[in-house]
């Protein structure tokens, strides 16, 4: 399939895994071999992408705080056929130990870490008046205090002795303004610089 998008020309092509296609316009077996850790794994944008990695071949961890929304993930990628390339670890991501025991757990299972996508967070409209400190504090500590320490404990415990590995972090477009989100446009500003 091949699909216009601007001046860009994208041509997709179905990756099969069992039963399930999806439609993508990376390469075959691209995460071939790799470990990708993904924050906020469980639901969402960090669900699809990790489904998606696990459709190219690579091994996924799904990192979140709520077990459920885990499991049922990693049984969704168990009925595509992907049941070997999914797991999941509890983590809140705001708990210093449990981001070190997640980090710990992934490299002693999977002996290695390829790829973090900092994709967690969270956030809730208010007019930047009306946040309270408290408000304004959780979201910061969400959105860019608690990417900053994961990314800086997979770093130091495993991608500065591999020398390499890819950080990607997943933020809100805040550039032509954010009504309604300026703690949230603070935070994920400053995840621009991680």
């Amino acid at each position: 399939m091949i699909r216009a998008l601007g001046a860009s020309l994208i041509v997709t092509h179905s990756v099969m895994a069992s039963d399930s296609v999806i439609s993508t316009i990376y390469r075959r077996d691209l995460f071939k071999g790799t470990v990708t850790i993904v924050t906020g794994g469980g639901t969402g944008i960090g669900y699809r992408i990790a489904r998606e990695i696990a459709h190219l071949g690579g091994r996924v961890v799904l990192a979140s705080r709520k077990k459920v929304q885990l499991d049922a993930a990693v049984n969704e990628l168990k009925k595509e056929g992907l049941g070997d390339r999914a797991q999941a670890i509890p983590c809140n991501i705001r708990d210093r130990n449990d981001v070190r025991n997640c980090i710990a757990q992934v490299i002693k299972e999977c002996g290695r870490i390829d790829y973090l996508v900092n994709n967690a967070g969270g956030q809730f409209p208010s007019f930047a008046e009306s946040i309270s400190p408290n408000g304004w504090a959780a979201v910061i500590d969400l959105n860019l205090t608690s990417p900053f320490f994961v990314a800086q404990e997979v770093f130091n415990t495993h991608f500065k002795d591999q020398k390499r590995g890819v950080i990607v972090n997943v933020i809100a477009n805040m550039f032509n303004g954010f009504p309604t989100m300026s703690h949230t446009g603070a935070a994920r500003a400053g995840e621009l610089d991680l």
